[in-house]
């Protein structure tokens, strides 16, 4: 009997399995009908719609223990074939014992501090490392609670007392309309921030002095790609998978794009930034018109060596370097 583990933490696929390999074993391979119905019954506890598995795609799809891909088992949609995927730090070429699956990771744009501040102070925190207190909806309570590092009993989100008393409103000025209070909340007893209660998942009227982790959000139009492609192969990635390379064409970009470099793998990473024809141009066709060009300045006749334009994430300017060099970089998201 093939033995399968159920993981309950959230994870993007990469940390799914890298969580394995530590523990000696592998993302778990569904190469036969009897794993197969045995996955189903065991993926009916987790707490996601979807869990991970071993199975990946590099020039074509195959398990990374090296099972056996003959048993498919696709959707609808049939076998996908892509040009790109991120590629795998830790490939395994031998079957491990006790493959786990693993919920996914669904919150995306809410990251989880499990460090007890201040209603103020968690703000602070989150306006510095990420972009602010977390705005959700109603829907998102209940994934939220379910997170296994949530120890406490309640957590911050951004919500807080308008001063339109008696409304609400979010970090961002937005009125909030639609509050999923517990039972009888709010008690407007001078209790001025909002912190959701992790068993009910629902929002509690509460003292904004009291320690409490929180959830920070990212509200960004960019994301960071960490596999390391050339400039080209980079453009055709995010043109794919997500909008276009970045276009940093103003200040409030460079400051997302300083927030989300953190997570590259390079120090420098690609930006939709390119030297044909005489002139350098944003791939998107963009205004040139906000510039932050490293100390060399904007190179008016670069070798053919410096026709394609990096980010540094520690000095956070723009040097133009060979097209065919390979860095981690930064798509523009779906609007």
């Amino acid at each position: 009997m093939t033995d399968l583990d159920l993981i309950q933490e959230t994870k993007t696929w990469d940390e799914a399995l890298d969580y394995c390999i530590e523990r000696n074993t592998s993302l778990a391979s569904m190469n036969s009908s009897t794993i197969m119905d045995l996955a189903v019954n065991m993926a009916k506890n987790a707490q996601t719609v979807n869990v991970w598995t071993g199975l990946r795609f590099l020039n074509h799809w195959f398990w990374v223990n090296g099972g056996d891909l003959e048993y498919k088992a696709w959707s609808e949609e049939g076998e996908i074939h892509f040009c790109f995927t991120k590629l795998l730090h830790n490939p395994l070429h031998q079957i491990r014992v006790k493959p786990c699956l693993f919920a996914l990771n669904t919150s995306l744009n809410n990251y989880y501090v499990n460090k007890s501040m201040t209603w103020s102070d968690a703000r602070v925190y989150c306006s510095n490392n990420y972009d602010d207190l977390s705005t959700v909806s109603n829907d998102e309570l209940q994934p939220l609670s379910n997170n296994p590092q949530i120890t406490e009993d309640f957590y911050w989100i951004g919500l807080k007392r308008s001063r339109q008393w008696p409304w609400w409103a979010w970090t961002g000025g937005e009125d909030a309309t639609n509050i999923q209070w517990d039972k009888d909340q709010p008690n407007y007893n001078g209790e001025n921030c909002c912190a959701v209660k992790s068993s009910s998942s629902k929002v509690h009227d509460v003292d904004c002095d009291w320690p409490k982790p929180f959830y920070c959000m990212e509200d960004s139009e960019l994301t960071v790609v960490q596999q390391e492609s050339t400039w080209e192969e980079a453009l055709l990635y995010c043109r794919q998978n997500y909008k276009d390379l970045a276009t940093l064409n103003s200040y409030e970009l460079m400051k997302q794009a300083k927030h989300k470099s953190r997570a590259a793998l390079t120090d420098d990473m690609w930006i939709g930034l390119r030297f044909i024809a005489g002139r350098w141009f944003w791939a998107n066709g963009e205004t040139f018109e906000y510039k932050v060009w490293s100390s060399d300045g904007e190179l008016q006749c670069p070798a053919m060596n410096q026709r394609c334009a990096v980010l540094n994430r520690y000095s956070m300017v723009w040097t133009p370097v060979d097209c065919e060099q390979r860095f981690s970089f930064l798509c523009t998201s779906e609007p």
